[in-house]
């Protein structure tokens, strides 16, 4: 009786082991998922940045680029719609 209360002991440990070495495995994945969704959205800012200094050179000049820099410097977000993506596309074509 005791051998297999002991032997019960031991497979609740290793059990919990397992359970413990899933935990902090999983926990290693939310974090790399999170620090990859924040450079995605660091990403996704500069590509915003950069999109809104190319629209504003394109409207005004190149001699407003210094301008054109300091103003999207304020821009938090740019909402592109796939609309505009198309339209810019076929805009280059012609």
């Amino acid at each position: 009786m005791k051998l297999l209360g002991a032997l019960l002991l031991v497979l609740v440990a290793v059990s919990h082991l397992f359970a413990v070495c899933e935990s902090l495995r999983l926990r290693r994945i939310r974090i790399k998922v999170k620090l990859n969704k924040d450079k995605m959205e660091k990403r996704l800012k500069e590509l915003g940045k950069a999109l809104c200094i190319q629209s504003c050179v394109k409207t005004l000049g190149k001699e407003r680029e210094p301008w054109c820099r300091f103003v999207c410097n304020f821009v938090e977000d740019v909402d592109i719609t796939e609309e505009e993506c198309e339209d810019d596309t076929k805009g280059k074509k012609k």
